[in-house]
C-alpha cells in the first residue's frame, strides 16, 4: 500500500523530485524553477544549473572544498535528492545558523530562499530520524506563517515522538531498521534479512538497485495506524519515504507473511527511486506481482486507467481490493508481453518528466485503451 502523495517544495528543483517522499503535506513554493540567492558566484551559478538539471553529484564536485552560506545551500539541496539525509541536515543546518539572524533584514525574495531551505532541513532532519530537530525547525516555520499543512505535519512527528523512548535501529548493507526494543527484539535482523533478499531478487529482474539506504519502521499494530492513519486492513505502507510494517512480538511473527508484505513495499520503494511520477495501478500492479508472483489467472483487466485510479482511494474495501487485483492483472500482461526491462524505461521516461500516458504510447507502442482492448486476455 502507497499513501496518497502531496508535492512539497515540488518546483524548487526538479531532482528534489515531485511529491518528496510522499510527505503528507501540501506544497509551499509553487511549480517553478529554484529560489536561490542573486548574488551568487559563477561557481555557485555553475552548481545551481547542475542542481536544476537533477547532477547532483556535479554539485557537490563543482562547490567542494566551499563553505559560505549560498554553498551550504546549494550541496545541501544536492545531497536532500541524493537522500543523502544527515549530510543534508548538516549542510542546511549551517546555512540557518549563518543566516537566521539576518532574515529581518532580508528582502522577500532571500526570505522565500530561506523558509525553502528550512522545509527542506525540515525534512531532512526527519528522515535522518533527528525528530526533536525536525520539529524544532517546523516550529521557527510556523512562527514565520501559519499552515495547516505544517501543523499536520508537527502533530504526527510528535505522534512518532510519544512512543520512541525505546525505539533502537539496527543497519544491513542497504537497509535501516527502527524498532521497539522491547516489543520487537531479534526481529529487526529477520525483516532487514528479507529486505535484501528483496534488494537482490527484484533488483535482479528490474535491472535497478537503489543506491540510498531505505528505512523501515517495525510497529505495533495500535501504534503503525496511529501513525500512519492507513485503514485497518493495512499490512504495511511505503510512505514518508520509509518502509512501515506493523508487527508482534517473535512469538508473533509470521515469515510468510512478512515476506510478502516487505517484498511488496520495497516495490513502492525501489519504484519511487526511479520516478515519483508513476500511476497508482502501476506501483500497486508491480508490487503485488513482484510480491506474489505471477501465479494468479493473467484475466482481463475490467477497470480504465482513471477508475483504477480513483479506486485505490475508496472507502469500500471490495473495490479496493478489486483494483488490487486488477493492477496486477494488468501489470501481468505488460510483463509477459514487453518484460521488466520495458516497464523500467517507462517509469524512466516519467522520471524524466513525460505524462503517463503518451509515456506509456511511447515506450509499449499502444495506447492505455488499446491495450486493455486487445492485450487485456
Amino acid at each position: 500500500m502507497r499513501s496518497e502523495s502531496f508535492s512539497l517544495l515540488a518546483g524548487f528543483v526538479p531532482s528534489l523530485l515531485v511529491f518528496l517522499l510522499c510527505l503528507p503535506v501540501a506544497s509551499y513554493c509553487a511549480d517553478e524553477k529554484p529560489n536561490l540567492p542573486d548574488s551568487l558566484s559563477p561557481t555557485h551559478m555553475k552548481a545551481a544549473e547542475a542542481l536544476d538539471r537533477g547532477d547532483n553529484r556535479d554539485v557537490l564536485i563543482i562547490l567542494q572544498g566551499m563553505d559560505d552560506p549560498e554553498a551550504m545551500l546549494l550541496q545541501g539541496m544536492a545531497r536532500f535528492g541524493l537522500k543523502e539525509y544527515t549530510a543534508a541536515a548538516r549542510d542546511l543546518a549551517a546555512y540557518r545558523l549563518r543566516e537566521a539572524s539576518r532574515y529581518p533584514y532580508l528582502d522577500e525574495d532571500e526570505k522565500e530562499v530561506y523558509r525553502d531551505a528550512l522545509s527542506i532541513l525540515m525534512l531532512a532532519y526527519y528522515h535522518s530520524d533527528q525528530l526533536k530537530e525536525s520539529l524544532g525547525v517546523s516550529d521557527e516555520l510556523m512562527s514565520i506563517k501559519y499552515s495547516r499543512e505544517l501543523l499536520e505535519f508537527q502533530e504526527k512527528v510528535r505522534r512518532e515522538m510519544s512512543g520512541s523512548g525505546t525505539r533502537l535501529s539496527e543497519s544491513s548493507d542497504h537497509f535501516k531498521a527502527i524498532y521497539d526494543g522491547y516489543e520487537h527484539g531479534k526481529i529487526d535482523r529477520k525483516v532487514l534479512s528479507i529486505l535484501e533478499d528483496a534488494y537482490r531478487e527484484i533488483g535482479r529482474k528490474m535491472g535497478h538497485f537503489p543506491s540510498a539506504s531505505i528505512t523501515v519502521v517495525l510497529d505495533t499494530r495500535s501504534r503503525f495506524h496511529d501513525i500512519t492513519r492507513s485503514p485497518k486492513w493495512a499490512g504495511g505502507l511505503f510512505m514518508d519515504g520509509r518502509i512501515r510494517i506493523p508487527v508482534g512480538g517473535l512469538d508473533d511473527f509470521d515469515e510468510v507473511e512478512v515476506r510478502r508484505v516487505l517484498f511488496h513495499e520495497y516495490v513502492h520503494a525501489l519504484i519511487y527511486s526511479i520516478t515519483p511520477q508513476c500511476p497508482r495501478w502501476v506501483h500497486e500492479g508491480m508490487a503485488e506481482y513482484l510480491s506474489r508472483g505471477s501465479g494468479a489467472a493473467g484475466e482481463r483487466p475490467r477497470l480504465s486507467l482513471r477508475v483504477m485510479e480513483a479506486a485505490f482511494y475508496s472507502s469500500d474495501v471490495r473495490l479496493v481490493a478489486a483494483a488490487y487485483m486488477e493492477s496486477y492483472r494488468a501489470v501481468k500482461v505488460l510483463v509477459d508481453r514487453y518484460g521488466f526491462y520495458d516497464i523500467k524505461l517507462f517509469l524512466e521516461a516519467l522520471a524524466d518528466g513525460e505524462d503517463a500516458e503518451d509515456a506509456f504510447r511511447r515506450r509499449f507502442y499502444i495506447s492505455y485503451d488499446e491495450f486493455i482492448e486487445k492485450f487485456g486476455a
